[in-house]
């Protein structure tokens, strides 16, 4: 364990080292920068403070039972990370995190810039909070399980299909997330929302835009506007998946039924357009 270069943190490791009794809201941690942190099991207690990581790896550290002011890391790599029962009064940010092989649980991710997290793999964030602001919150996710409410995320497929493998959703609430070019039969879908997944998409495709060309057609302006929506989503997602569909496409979530800047009574068109198609319930 080798830690310098800042007195509170100093202070924190060489009391842990000699297994003193440490009063944990007299503990000031400043800004920590270019560090290597490892094997750090944090007592419980109330340490008042903020924690801010700038370039640091950080391994094998443990939270369990803490309650800080405000977590942030930027730039920095987690690994074997286990952030349980942490009270963080102000929440938890991220930006250009690695973070591989950990548990972070019950905590509310906040002010989610775009690609807060670069990688997360092998790991748990249970019972979260993200708003992802409508943006990619995630560069890359897979092999992981995130439970909660994961809110307007963007999910983007990558050039390796590699996006979202192994993810397992199925206890995650997903208000207005988009999966851009991403076939979901590698998601764990959660009951809830699992109706809105839709099996071999490239099949349905034609009849999605046949219909669109037709709502367009109307005298009615909504249900004009539902028509471009439904040429547009559909136009997004084979861009993003970077070839004509076809097959390999796989499934698709319909997240035109659930995202914010879709009103109600177009998401209603929308709803009853895909009904008409028939590849959703009509009373869903």
């Amino acid at each position: 364990m080798s830690v310098v270069g800042f007195s509170g943190y100093v202070e924190l490791v060489e009391r842990l080292r000699g297994d003193r009794r440490m009063n944990p809201g007299n503990l000031q941690w400043p800004v920590i920068k270019d560090q290597e942190l490892r094997d750090i099991v944090v007592p419980v207690g109330d340490y008042a403070c903020d924690a801010v990581f700038i370039r640091c790896l950080l391994s094998g550290v443990v939270l369990r039972d803490v309650s800080v002011g405000y977590l942030e890391a930027i730039r920095s790599t987690l690994s074997g990370l286990e952030l349980v029962g942490v009270d963080c009064r102000r929440g938890v940010r991220v930006s250009d995190v690695v973070l591989r092989d950990s548990v972070v649980e019950g905590v509310e991710f906040v002010d989610m810039p775009r690609f807060g997290f670069l990688v997360v793999e092998n790991s748990v964030l249970r019972d979260v909070v993200i708003d992802g602001q409508q943006d990619d919150a995630f560069e890359l996710i897979r092999d992981s399980v995130v439970s909660g409410v994961v809110r307007d995320v963007r999910f983007t497929e990558n050039r390796e299909r590699s996006q979202c493998v192994g993810l397992d959703l199925s206890e995650a609430l997903i208000p207005g997330c988009i999966f851009n070019g991403i076939d979901m039969g590698r998601v764990k879908c959660n009951p809830v929302w699992e109706w809105m997944v839709i099996d071999d998409w490239f099949e349905v495709v034609p009849e999605v835009l046949r219909k669109a060309e037709e709502m367009k057609a109307s005298s009615d302006k909504i249900m004009v506007e539902a028509g471009h929506s439904l040429r547009f989503d559909v136009k997004r997602d084979e861009r993003q998946y970077g070839r004509p569909l076809d097959k390999d496409r796989g499934a698709k979530y319909l997240d035109l039924l659930d995202v914010p800047w879709v009103g109600t009574r177009e998401r209603r068109k929308i709803h009853q357009a895909y009904a008409d198609i028939g590849i959703i319930p009509a009373n869903n």
